[in-house]
């Protein structure tokens, strides 16, 4: 018997957009137009994949459109964990210390995805004001956005 068949790889990863400012981390996630997050999430890929935060429910034009700042300051002034813009949030670790490889997932009413980004390299990068730190090199939102064919150049 003579086995014929067509198997599809799997797609390329999404690139999200990664900006690691002095202990602030923000991150850009792909989406197309009319679409919002639903939530975020966010794993220390260094240490066994351990939950580091989530969040749901945004509140903030920013993070429906998909940037959002997830290393942050407390309200005590210290770093956090504190996904903003969203009105539901849980914090596993109260101590933040950034991991070298931050995962981060995302879900919206159309998709769900994950990227990990390389912390260092992020930090290093050398980017203009409106650029993210991708693993395939510094991209523009829009650039980044345009990974999805709802935003392709017409």
């Amino acid at each position: 018997m003579l086995l014929s068949g067509c198997f599809m790889s799997d797609p390329e990863p999404y690139h999200f957009g990664f900006r690691v400012d002095g202990g602030r981390v923000e991150v850009f996630f792909p989406l197309c137009p009319g679409e919002a997050l639903t939530d975020v999430s966010g794993f220390d890929m260094t240490r066994k994949q351990r939950e580091l935060f989530a969040a749901s429910a945004p509140t903030s034009p920013e993070a429906r459109a998909g940037r959002v700042v997830v290393l942050g300051v407390s309200d005590s002034g210290g770093p956090a964990w504190a996904p903003e813009g969203f009105a539901e949030r849980t914090v596993y670790e109260e101590v933040p210390v950034l991991p070298k490889f931050l995962g981060v997932g995302y879900r919206s009413a159309r998709r769900g995805a994950e990227d990990v980004a390389d912390t260092e390299k992020a930090a290093a990068a050398v980017l203009r004001p409106d650029q993210y730190w991708t693993g395939e090199g510094p991209r523009t939102a829009e650039q980044i956005n345009q990974q999805f064919s709802c935003n392709a150049p017409r």
